[in-house]
Order: structure tokens, then sequence, then C-alpha cells
């Protein structure tokens, strides 16, 4: 299998290339390369591709075949979140109640929580049941205002989302 996907990935293919990543983060059929495969999701990522973005996040998060970069990974991370990946969603939650890669911002945690619990992430679901304690009612409110304005048409674009929705 991993000959294929070497095959496919070379060619370009997104898809191909998030699975040979994943081979060689895992060593399963290959010798396991965190840094080979950072370099497999980096191609990935570019391409929008969401997985890729949120997995090459979470290694630049831990130093895992990169080099340990917090704004990285709340650059990549946002980019998956963005791209409607759920688990993304509510890691960016979490960067953003803790100021990791980005300021700490609880309205912002909230809006990214309250997106991945829509999504089915439990976590972030209890999470919000947390910040809610934290947070003021109007503090709520615009978070949740927030998270509306994301989930229409045109905002979907992260320029425009993040054009008019504080990033902190």
């Amino acid at each position: 299998a991993a000959a294929a996907f070497e095959r496919a990935a070379a060619d370009g293919l997104a898809t191909a290339q998030v699975n040979l990543a994943m081979l060689l983060l895992e060593g399963r059929g290959v010798a396991a390369d965190p840094a080979m495969a950072a370099a497999w999701l980096h191609r990935a990522a570019e391409q929008g591709h969401a997985t890729a973005q949120a997995t090459l996040g979470m290694m630049h998060l831990r130093g895992f075949g990169v080099p340990q970069d917090d704004a990285a990974a709340a650059r990549w991370t946002r980019m998956a979140a963005v791209g409607g990946d759920v688990i993304a969603r509510g890691r960016l939650g979490q960067m953003h109640e803790h100021g990791l890669g980005v300021e700490q911002d609880l309205v912002s945690a909230y809006l990214w929580y309250s997106l991945a619990a829509e999504g089915g992430d439990d976590t972030s679901a209890a999470r919000l049941g947390v910040m809610a304690r934290q947070l003021t009612a109007a503090q709520i409110a615009e978070a949740t205002a927030r998270a509306r304005e994301f989930d229409t048409p045109e905002t979907r674009d992260p320029s425009d989302f993040f054009a008019t929705a504080p990033t902190q």
C-alpha cells in the first residue's frame, strides 16, 4: 500500500499524501519517519486538505517531526477549523482558552468550542459548560453571534471571517 500511496502522492494527490504521511507517522509498512510525514502533510495542507492541516498543527504544537512552534500550530489548526474539521475547531478553542500560539481570548475559545460541539465533539461541549461560568452573558452572546456569522455562506472564506471577527 505504501508504494501505491507514494506514487499517487508524488503525482500531487492530497489524499494519498495524507495516507502516506499517516503510514510514516505510525511506521505501518514503512520505517517511521515523522519528518518525512510532515513534508507530505505540508504538501497536502497547502492544497487545503483539512486533515493534513489539523495533523500538521498538532505536530507543531508537540514538536513531533517538526520544530515546536505554537504560532505555526495555531495557523495550521485555524485553517483546518475554518475548513470544517471538528477536532481542529475544538483544538483551536483550547488554543484560544490557554493562549497557545494566539492571544488568550475566552470569547474566541467559546466560539470555537461551540462550533466543535455542534459538530459532535463531546469534549468541546463539556468545555462550553465550564466556560459559561467564566464569561458574562454579553460575552456568550458575542461568541454565539460570531458562530452564527461563521456558518453563513459569505463568511466561509477565512479572510472574510477573520477580517470581521477578532482572532485572538
